[in-house]
């Protein structure tokens, strides 16, 4: 396992037009047992994508709130472009599947230390949360700052001896 941390990944302005534009989208999502509030699953992929193309996808159910989930479709799947490309040059990969989310924690939730695809001592995980292969690699953009919009939070890779308390528009990469 390896983890790679890029600071300033995506610019204030990006990360403030997705929190700001979603907050009503999120808001209105009821949550989970865990914790939190996730919206915009599975969004397209794309360096550039027009208006009509996100009206078409999602057959216009995205067209609400005054055209504001339009600009956020189309920030977060340039972002997830981005992101895509730095896991493919990072590893020496090619993706061809990307599962996404954009997830808010709600006040007083926590993920206990945990591996989504490995056993914490780095040893390979035979059931539990889904095939390995459809998990290869995993990303965490932030959209905001630890200790300044929220409390905990850090990212944790004990056997890399690796901590990082997100800030702003930070990246933060990592096979399984």
């Amino acid at each position: 396992m390896s983890v790679e941390i890029i600071k300033n990944f995506a610019t204030q302005d990006a990360c403030k037009k997705i929190y700001k534009n979603s907050l009503i989208e999120l808001e209105n999502n009821f949550g989970s047992a865990r914790g939190y509030r996730e919206s915009y699953s599975n969004l397209p992929v794309a360096e550039d994508i027009s208006d009509n193309d996100v009206s078409d996808i999602f057959n216009g159910s995205f067209l609400t709130n005054n055209g504001k989930n339009i600009i956020v479709i189309k920030e977060i799947s340039k972002l997830l472009f981005g992101i895509q490309r730095k896991i493919e040059n990072f590893y020496g990969v090619k993706i061809s599947e990307v599962q996404s989310s954009l997830i808010k924690m709600l006040e007083g939730a926590k993920n206990d230390l945990h591996s989504d695809m490995y056993l914490l001592d780095g040893g390979e995980w035979h059931g539990g949360y889904g095939n390995r292969s459809a998990f290869e690699y995993s990303a965490l953009l932030y959209l905001s700052t630890y200790n300044k919009d929220f409390g905990g939070g850090e990212i944790v890779f004990p056997s890399l001896e690796v901590t990082y308390k997100p800030e702003l528009g930070g990246l933060v990469f990592f096979s399984g």
